[in-house]
């Protein structure tokens, strides 16, 4: 059947010398419906070779491609014509065979069709399209480059192979895997498996296991990649984070993907730099090797430490030799933990020598304290001795100590050690949950050191204790396990089920040795719980922190507005730390995590009290200007003495 408007076309006045390039494109811009997966929409183009001036056809889904749209466009029906309406050109130019058949069956003799394999003229066209666009999406394969479509199809191949495998159910970020054959280049050497966190998913590559230390401890990524020039990785994500024309291939050519979100890019960016380079065919073909041999690796494996992989390629078959060095305790870098004070099995030992000294039954008075020192000394010596009075729990314990100076899969190992020889170890269970990355996963495993605590707690203990929980050494690895689960339920936005968890261990411990109080007030401010806060404040009275202070600060000021008592609070809390409010106003951004520990009137107490109240601060109506508004008073006060001296 004959295109319904060619009579409109050939009517249109012929412009002499007019050459029109065409060509069907997606646009270079995604659309997002809600329940439906994104789309990128077609037209038909034509570009004047005279004037530079466009004709277009209507946009339309890439199902519903049809090389009519070519003469839409020319007859202005859709998109019509922007730039030149009513003519029509000498000649036309299309870049294949089968679409200038289709134009010369329908145009006719009187209008020359012919095929070129460049057409500039479109190019133009796409390139204005995509001025606009995040950057990331133009960084496809260069024309030049030797990754042919089935070099690419076989990477897809391997991508969906490694994401099916998901071997970040096994490997978190500290498992640096080192890849021993074949040799690798320096900056491909080493890597690790993202995806623990259940956020960002794939692979990144190091040169060292140094560099992987080091960008652990980076804060600064642009400085980062400045010093090393990026980083080679694979990551996966939805289709529309990968370039444009990769996303082309994974649609025109049905590549292999393993789900909506699993669509993979491989490319080395530099942030300092602002540049992206993307693969060879060699290093591609090494890519895809080394997610064959993770895909095919089984837990097993892992925990040997060292394995080896045939995997088919594109530059066909090759044999890689991997190796996990922290299991293999070839004694990895590891990253300063920033702890101050004893180590986790220093802390073990000073509660077990305080549960011995708990046992001595002292029925005689000292002459001297040296006398009594002596007495003590001796007692711990003779329950130091090797004896049969050491428990599964205590042997468990040893191993979870031990876990502590272990990184990733070695802790691992040590742990599911420890919790065969005793599985109500509750310290076991809570080091499993800090080693998990995924909060959903997380709480569970917070949840059973929670009640395997509970468990070795005596009912005397429970009858008659209570008050005095963490002074007795028994409960500690229940205290501590219910502080994990209050902070994990705190990360998952749940405050009123993480107060409970703060509240009930200032019940059992009013002295508040953790400092669960300052957990329990930044919960019960997010929570709008006035009367509960009122009560806390009062209990703990004689505290002088900062964190404390602008709490008093804020519930105060929600209490009363901008009252004299409330800027006194205010004051206070500013003369015990006037940094918190340049972060509590975003003056200064804030880290992802706290700092390990911190001095009274530092910057880390800063970003910590900022870390705990930042939320309930900007969620209370004027808290944030009164504060903005009481920090520049309180500057221009400064400034008028020093200048009065």
């Amino acid at each position: 059947m004959p295109y319904p408007h060619i009579d409109r076309i050939r009517r249109l006045r012929k412009s002499r010398g007019e050459v029109w390039q065409g060509a069907i494109i997606r646009v270079p811009q995604w659309v997002l419906e809600e329940g439906q997966s994104p789309v990128r929409p077609i037209l038909a183009v034509w570009f004047s070779m005279k004037s530079g001036q466009i004709n277009t056809s209507a946009l339309r889904k890439p199902a519903e491609r049809n090389p009519a749209m070519l003469l839409d466009a020319m007859a202005g029906e859709g998109g019509g014509g922007q730039g030149m309406a009513g003519i029509r050109p000498e000649k036309v130019v299309v870049g294949d065979e089968a679409t200038a058949e289709f134009l010369r069956a329908e145009l006719g003799a009187e209008f020359e069709v012919s095929v070129e394999g460049e057409l500039p003229g479109i190019a133009n066209v796409i390139q204005h399209m995509r001025q606009n666009l995040p950057a990331a999406s133009g960084h496809g394969f260069r024309k030049d480059s030797d990754v042919t479509p089935q070099r690419l199809r076989s990477f897809a191949e391997a991508a969906a192979d490694f994401y099916g495998a998901a071997p970040w159910r096994h490997l978190i970020d500290e498992d640096l895997i080192r890849v021993e054959s074949p040799a690798p280049r320096e900056e491909l050497s080493h890597i690790s498996i993202m995806g623990a966190g259940g956020a960002a998913f794939g692979l990144a590559f190091f040169r060292s296991p140094a560099q992987h230390v080091e960008l652990e401890q980076a804060t600064d990524m642009r400085k980062f990649h400045r010093k090393h020039g990026g980083l080679w990785a694979i990551t996966f994500g939805p289709i529309i984070s990968m370039p444009l024309s990769d996303a082309d291939y994974w649609e025109d050519e049905a590549f292999a993907v393993a789900g909506p979100k699993a669509y993979p890019t491989a490319a080395k960016q530099d942030s300092a730099q602002g540049t992206v380079d993307r693969p060879d065919a060699a290093t591609l073909a090494y890519m895809e090797g080394v997610m064959r041999a993770l895909a095919e690796t089984t837990e097993e494996e892992m925990d040997s430490g060292r394995w080896t992989k045939t995997v088919a390629t594109a530059d066909g078959e090759v044999e890689f030799t991997l190796a996990l060095p922290g299991v293999l305790d070839e004694s990895p870098i590891a990253p300063p933990s920033g702890q101050r004070g004893p180590t986790a099995a220093q802390r073990r030992e000073m509660e077990r020598a305080l549960a011995r000294l708990n046992s001595v039954e002292v029925d005689r008075e000292f002459a001297t304290p040296q006398e009594a020192e002596q007495f003590l000394r001796e007692e711990l010596e003779k329950s130091n001795q090797p004896a049969a009075s050491i428990t599964p729990l205590m042997r468990a314990e040893d191993l979870v100590d031990q876990a502590a100076e272990a990184r990733g899969r070695k802790r691992l190992k040590l742990l599911r050690q420890a919790l065969e020889i005793c599985p109500d170890c509750a310290d076991a269970h809570l080091a499993m949950a800090y080693r998990e990355r995924d909060l959903q996963k997380m709480r569970p495993l917070f949840e059973r050191a929670v009640e395997a605590g509970r468990k070795m707690i005596s009912p005397q203990i429970w009858e008659k204790g209570v008050g005095e929980f963490w002074r007795l050494i028994e409960t500690r690895p229940f205290m501590r396990a219910m502080m994990g689960l209050g902070e994990c339920l705190r990360a998952m936005n749940q405050p009123a089920q993480a107060a409970e968890q703060f509240e009930e261990m200032i019940r059992l411990n009013p002295a508040d040795h953790q400092a669960a109080r300052y957990r329990l007030i930044s919960s019960l401010l997010e929570l709008n719980r006035q009367p509960e806060l009122e009560a806390l404040v009062a209990k703990f009275s004689d505290d002088q922190s900062a964190l404390w202070g602008y709490a008093k600060a804020l519930i105060r000021f929600r209490r009363e507005g901008d009252t004299n008592a409330a800027r006194k609070e205010l004051s206070d809390a500013m003369e015990a730390n006037g940094m918190v409010p340049q972060y509590l106003l975003k003056k200064k951004d804030l880290p992802a995590a706290p700092p390990p520990s911190f001095r009274p009137g530092s910057e880390d107490e800063a970003v910590v009290t900022a870390l705990e109240l930042l939320k309930p601060w900007e969620a209370a109506a004027g808290a944030v200007y009164w504060l903005a508004e009481q920090r520049r008073r309180r500057k221009e006060k400064e400034e008028r003495r020093r200048r009065e001296k």
